[in-house]
């Protein structure tokens, strides 16, 4: 994970009693999540069906930016959406976030998995999706990346729109011909 104190690496653990613990470079726990099933953390009893990995993502846009997945293979800008960690195990998945350690979403699979899951993008987005394979079968699952911007904003942006339309319109149809003559006009 990108350092915490904006250099360097952090790391983070999982275990398989819902244990997940974040420490920084320097050793020093910056978060340690006490999940469970309960909140969607999954849980694993054979090591060969879990994963803690981080899902890539092409292009997030914010309000005043746009990152792209290659700015964060190596380390974390300031105000720049952090990619979050996925966890497997046998009966389902979750995206935690890696500031907090709190599951963002998580998701129950339909059967119990064989081996680890396969990130990629599946859908051609950008963002790594998942794929898992059970004894019947193969379960994709759609990673979605959330920008963030409110609801509000875009209201705002849409009625500016709105109101910059409406005032192209009545502008252009109150021109009556000969009514509106410049004083060099003949």
């Amino acid at each position: 994970v990108e350092g915490s104190m904006g250099y360097g690496n952090d790391v983070v653990f999982a275990m398989n009693n819902g244990v997940i613990v974040r420490y920084d470079s320097n050793g020093r726990e910056i978060w340690r999540k006490k999940g469970g099933l309960k909140d969607g953390t999954p849980f694993w009893s054979r090591s060969d069906t879990a994963f803690l990995g981080r899902i890539q993502f092409g292009s997030v846009k914010e309000s005043h930016s746009s990152v792209s997945a290659s700015s964060h293979r190596n380390q974390h800008r300031p105000g720049s959406p952090l990619r979050p960690i996925l966890l497997s195990g046998e009966e389902g998945a979750a995206l935690i976030s890696p500031a907090s350690g709190r599951v963002l979403s998580s998701v129950a699979f339909p059967q119990k998995v064989t081996s680890q899951p396969l990130l990629g993008d599946l859908n051609g987005d950008g963002t790594d999706d998942l794929l898992v394979v059970s004894a019947d079968g193969l379960w994709g699952y759609r990673v979605v990346v959330d920008s963030g911007i409110s609801g509000f904003f875009r209201i705002v942006v849409v009625t500016l729109l709105i109101g910059i339309a409406i005032a192209a319109l009545v502008h252009k149809t109150s021109h009556q011909p000969g009514r509106h003559k410049r004083s060099m006009d003949a």
